[in-house]
């Protein structure tokens, strides 16, 4: 295990001295930093205040997508879903597809439809005779064991930080909701197998255990020759995009990551099976993408339901700044402000009536049908307000909003050179 170890760490080093591979961590990081700072400009612009700094969120994401690096690499090669040469030129290709699905839409920075797209393109060229070299079993398998490590990082970090937002739902009612949206760099090693011949094996190879690989390369070894595997750093990108409305951010991550779980454990199913069942290999290509996108929908239909977040008869927390008298005394999205200081309020004006022009000893009558803390209770703080430190949900007559649009920069360039063609304000 020591030897195996040290290889791995060995292996993550030589990362560091490759320069395709650090152009593709910079390349992945840059996509954090975009995502966190137009998250951040949201929130300037929608309430006046960053609750979180884009270089914090950014910083936040390399953490946890060291994290999943580590996960990743486990799977790889602690249970033996190898590879052969061919996936080198391969990653390479898929890599390009996810940053260039990403630039129409940030949750296609996902291999699920890279890789579904890249197999199902191999697989349609195979039967015109045209090779591509993809193996697609070992793609779908990589596919799965990279969702399985996102949902681990969705059920971890997926709720952490969102961004709280005005909602203009198609009825046209305003109501407060939360935009999720992650991208995580992911470094990792993966076991890559070559042919050799056998008197070219030297003694510095670590012995694995029978059973392994569970998930071993298709490539036919000739008699006097050896199968070899060489650990390798590989550089991924993982992208997290929801929004709820009708949910705590984290009961919707969670929920989330129970269905990446399913989904990354069925997709590894087709992926064994066809290796002995070539048809099985037109089912995962299909599933990868298709199964992925109805994950996604079925998430979002659950959004039809009422929305929780909408100041009615009392002042709804949205969001709680950190570091504020809300933060301090344990205020968080759910609760409804009832009365201050033993004064009934209905609304943001009567709270704000009541704070001027400031207060000290507060006393807050909270009640939250949602949170960890339901049911009516009296929160105290002992310095001065205003500030309080709360996003406020939206009121019926809301008159900011935004409409909720989770696109990339190429939909976004689009959408600007349309308006500018048709004479429209950007």
């Amino acid at each position: 295990m020591g030897d195996l170890l040290r290889l791995i760490g060995e292996s993550l080093l030589g990362l560091i001295a490759s320069p395709t591979a650090l152009l593709l961590l910079s390349v992945v990081v840059w996509f954090v930093y975009v995502q966190a700072a137009r998250s951040a400009a949201v929130e300037q612009y929608m309430f006046g205040v960053v609750r979180t700094s884009t270089r914090r969120q950014t910083l936040q994401a390399l953490g946890m997508g060291l994290l999943g690096g580590a996960l990743a690499t486990a799977l790889f090669v602690g249970l033996g879903i190898t590879f052969d040469i061919s996936f080198i030129d391969t990653w390479r290709i898929l890599f390009l597809m996810a940053l260039a699905l990403a630039l129409v839409q940030p949750r296609f920075m996902c291999f699920a439809y890279a890789g579904g797209l890249g197999s199902l393109a191999s697989l349609v060229a195979a039967l015109f005779g045209w090779r591509l070299g993809v193996d697609v079993p070992a793609v779908m398998a990589l596919v799965g064991a990279l969702h399985l490590v996102e949902a681990l990082l969705v059920w971890l970090d997926g709720h952490i930080s969102p961004t709280p937002l005005y909602i203009k739902q198609p009825d046209g009612q305003v109501v407060g909701g939360f935009a999720l949206q992650k991208v995580w760099p992911l470094p990792f090693v993966a076991a890559v197998g070559f042919v050799v011949a056998r008197e070219m094996v030297t003694g510095q190879t670590v012995p694995m255990p029978d059973w392994w690989p569970l998930f071993g390369p298709r490539t036919p070894v000739p008699a006097g020759h050896e199968m070899v595997f060489h650990l390798l750093p590989v550089v991924a990108g993982l992208g997290y995009g929801d929004f709820t409305v009708t949910r705590d951010p984290r009961v919707k991550a969670r929920d989330s990551a129970g269905g990446l779980v399913l989904f990354s454990l069925l997709l590894l199913a087709l992926a064994l099976g066809a290796r002995q069942v070539t048809a099985l290999a037109w089912v995962a290509a299909i599933f990868s993408p298709l199964g992925h996108d109805l994950l996604i929908h079925w998430g979002r239909r659950r959004e039809h339901g009422e929305p929780v977040f909408v100041s009615r008869d009392g002042v709804m927390v949205l969001d709680v700044l950190p570091n504020t008298p809300a933060a301090q005394m344990g205020l968080h999205p759910g609760d409804l402000i009832r009365a201050f200081n033993g004064q009934a309020v209905r609304n943001r004006e009567e709270l704000q009536a009541a704070m001027e022009p400031w207060s000290v000893d507060v006393e807050l009558e909270v009640e939250n049908r949602l949170g960890p803390s339901r049911g009516r209770r009296v929160v105290r703080y002992p310095g001065r307000v205003p500030p309080l430190g709360i996003v406020p949900a939206p009121e019926p007559d809301e008159p900011r909003y935004v409409t909720l649009q989770m696109s990339g920069p190429l939909q976004r360039w689009w959408r600007r050179l349309r308006r500018r063609l048709e004479g429209r304000p950007l």
